[in-house]
């Protein structure tokens, strides 16, 4: 799938342990910095390892993959005595049908958020026209409106188009800090009382958001000063507007008894002015789009995307447009332009901040993600490649919990800071992690310590996800003080497969699991079964047995298994 600005609210050798105590420098979640691990064996592949030292303890092979594409993690052979392990782990949540968290009693119904291809790069209408080196000062007037004024509103289609879905829109709600326009339809029962407390939601989080994740607006100082940077494309936004929140059928795709759909989504294309959208139609605003049915019936979880969708907003304001759009030889680029995962990791992430804003519970956040998560054929796809179809539920998951451990172990600064600085992607996340001072200095540090949120999810010691960050910021504007705080998460609670799926199959492949019995938390497989490939930032953990008893204290991982030099990283971690 091509990159999209249409977004939807769809692991250091054996040695003794040295503690390290780093003065200044942020540990929100009190871990112990080692040096290095003495239960932590960094394997290469084709070497001798003497296991002797480590006899008694149980032994797991962590393996993991830290490039931008798939690898093959083993080679698949028919001779072998090793399964692999995709011939029996359910693939998609619909395969497992009682998906739920222990720590509530709804049970969260997923829905697919599958953008259109549509190619980031708008080329204006003519790139010799004058208009595509503007001033910096733009004379865009800004429409102010009333309540019952009506106005068409363009939305995607599944032919990746815009159409005119939301035409006479009624302006029912204004608020501090948006609008809010509905377009009725027939089965579709949208109250006023809903819009208002929509309008009021997103007033809540306003302020609190913009705090983390920056404004929605640029200032002329924050014009980028690229030599041929392009001022003119994008609306006016050198100032606070209202955002325009539509409520509508999205997709004009409304049945009776709907229950499956996209929540809403932000688009950047909205931002461009309509010179330069080429055969699409700009709406020339901020803007998100929600769907009316959705709001209708599931209110909790539309107010939990429009969080989710205006992150997006704000991550094309901040990452995008204070960069710069620029001209090359072969046309328009934009100067920085983030993953989907990590624009996707940040919105989940910026819900899980506004959970308790809202009055929420787990259950309309992306907690509710994790079960999935949970799934060794989920984790193992990683969240460097976005997927498409059901296999994006995986994409939402990997993603989330790889936020959820950042903001976890590294605190709600370390978000702010990932939010705003002027970097995307990995880049990013090491430049915040060093600009804050961390001990982990680096993505690929931090990534090699994502495996204790699968091996030790319980542990509170370790960089897991059980650790609660809490931080009380002077927001300003009307809000003032506000205390954001994201409870510690045990996946060790999250019911992955019930005792009605747990057949002998699945029972014979994970760690500790038995036919007929729920398995709660991350899945681990067992010794006889792997995966052959590992998705880009994948990750998946084996059980290898007790060292002098499972496992021969002379070890060596064999290329003829894994294949030659192929990036993929192995770790032995031992436990008593």
């Amino acid at each position: 799938m091509k990159k999209s600005n249409l977004y939807r609210a769809v692991f250091f050798t054996s040695a003794l342990m040295s503690i390290l105590t780093l003065t200044g420098c942020p540990n929100p979640a009190n871990i112990p910095t080692t040096i290095p691990d003495p239960n932590e064996l960094n394997i290469t592949v084709d070497q001798q390892y003497d296991l002797s030292a480590k006899t008694g303890k149980r032994a797991f092979l962590v393996v993991l993959n830290k490039n931008k594409e798939q690898k093959q993690a083993f080679i698949p052979s028919s001779n072998s005595s090793v399964n692999d392990a995709r011939s029996l782990t359910p693939s998609t949540a619909e395969e497992i049908p009682e998906i739920v968290s222990t720590q509530n009693s709804e049970q969260y119904t997923h829905i697919p958020f599958i953008p259109p291809e549509i190619d980031q790069v708008l080329t204006p209408a003519s790139q010799n026209d004058s208009r595509s080196l503007l001033a910096d000062t733009d004379t865009t007037t800004t429409t102010t409106y009333t309540l019952g004024d009506t106005k068409t509103f363009y939305g995607a289609t599944t032919s990746n188009t815009t159409s005119a879905y939301a035409a006479d829109s009624v302006l029912k709600v204004i608020g501090n800090h948006c609008y809010v326009w509905y377009k009725a339809k027939a089965g579709i029962t949208v109250t006023d009382t809903q819009l208002q407390t929509l309008a009021n939601t997103f007033d809540a989080i306003y302020e609190k958001e913009t705090y983390i994740f920056g404004n929605d607006y640029m200032l002329d100082s924050e014009r980028p000063t690229l030599p041929n940077y392009v001022a003119g494309n994008i609306i006016d936004i050198s100032s606070e507007q209202k955002i325009h929140i539509i409520v509508y059928d999205l997709y004009d795709d409304y049945t009776s008894g709907q229950d499956s759909g996209t929540f809403g989504y932000f688009w950047s294309l909205d931002m461009n002015k309509q010179d330069y959208a080429g055969s699409l139609n700009s709406n020339e605003c901020e803007c998100l789009h929600i769907d009316s049915h959705f709001l209708e019936i599931a209110e909790n979880k539309v107010y939990s995307t429009i969080g989710h969708e205006f992150q997006h907003l704000l991550h094309f304001v901040n990452k995008t447009v204070k960069v710069g759009l620029y001209q090359a030889e072969d046309g328009w680029h934009w100067q920085n332009q983030s993953s989907t995962w990590f624009n996707e990791m940040l919105s989940m992430v910026c819900e899980d901040l506004m959970l308790t804003q809202l009055g929420l519970n787990v259950s309309a956040g992306p907690q509710s993600r994790l079960n999935q998560f949970n799934q060794t054929g989920c984790h193992n796809t990683g969240f460097g490649t976005w997927q498409s179809g059901n296999d994006v539920f995986c994409s939402y998951a990997n993603a989330y919990a790889f936020g959820a451990f950042l903001l976890r172990n590294f605190g709600i600064d370390y978000i702010k800071t990932l939010a705003q600085n002027k970097y995307v992607d990995e880049e990013a996340v090491t430049q915040a992690l060093v600009s804050s001072g961390a001990y982990l200095q680096s993505f690929d540090a931090a990534l090699e310590k994502f495996y204790n949120v699968i091996l030790n999810p319980s542990d509170t010691s370790t960089y897991s996800l059980n650790h609660s960050v809490s931080k009380t910021y002077n927001v300003g504007g009307t809000t003032g003080s506000v205390t954001f705080t994201c409870d510690a998460i045990d996946l060790s609670t999250y019911l992955t497969i019930s005792a009605s799926n747990m057949t002998e199959n699945y029972a014979v492949q994970y760690y500790g699991a038995s036919a007929g019995s729920a398995y709660y938390g991350p899945m681990i497989l067992n010794s006889n079964y792997r995966y052959n490939t590992i998705g880009a930032y994948g990750i998946y953990v084996i059980h290898k047995g007790i060292v002098g008893t499972d496992l021969n204290t002379s070890y060596k991982l064999e290329s003829s298994d894994t294949g030659s030099d192929n990036g993929v990283t192995y770790k032995l971690i031992f436990k008593d």
